[in-house]
């Protein structure tokens, strides 16, 4: 679907793209002289957005201190990581952290209090790079599906891959929440 040339949703009817289903509905009913009539605007219409077999989240630079091992969902208490949990957890399949020092995290991974920053210098960041592309082959997901991304910049930069949707991209950190939460009540 389309607005002003924006897509707003893919349409799929049992595997079907919309397109094709408009061209087998022409070949039925009459040929290329087949047309839709016109479309009346819905209003108010909640597109839920697609589930993604994988979201990933950063971590946060606020954790849980003085409580040794806990799970990696229970450690980071950032608004910015709560938000995008929030949101990860009503879009996708799976959920993974971006550790800054760990790498990809589950949730339920125990973790204990760190105090680690993303490298700046480029060398220290394709070598986080790389180990993070280890550990996501090594859990068997593959790097070319269409991934949900709402890590901030500084992890998914050095990581891009151009088939991952990242909805934040470009945002303030107060676009961000507001959207995250838009995200998390299941709005495109």
């Amino acid at each position: 679907l389309e607005e002003q040339g924006r897509e707003l949703a893919n349409v799929e009817v049992d595997g079907k793209s919309w397109s094709a289903l408009v061209q087998e509905a022409r070949v039925e009913v009459g040929g290329p002289q087949f047309r839709l009539g016109p479309v009346q605007p819905m209003r108010n219409l909640k597109v839920k957005s697609p589930r993604y077999p994988v979201a990933l989240i950063g971590c946060s630079e606020a954790k849980r201190n003085g409580v040794g091992f806990c799970p990696a969902s229970e450690l980071y208490l950032g608004q910015l990581f709560k938000l995008s949990l929030s949101a990860a957890q009503s879009m996708a399949d799976r959920v993974l952290i971006l550790s800054a020092k760990h790498g990809v995290v589950s949730l339920n991974e125990p973790l204990e209090h760190y105090d680690t920053r993303m490298p700046t210098k480029r060398a220290a960041r394709t070598d986080w790079a790389a180990k993070v592309k280890a550990q996501l082959l090594g859990l068997g997901l593959d790097w070319r599906w269409r991934w949900l991304c709402l890590a901030p910049e500084s992890y998914w930069s050095c990581l891009d891959n151009a088939s991952w949707e990242k909805p934040l991209k470009g945002l303030g950190i107060g676009e961000q929440k507001k959207r995250l939460v838009e995200l998390a009540q299941g709005g495109l």
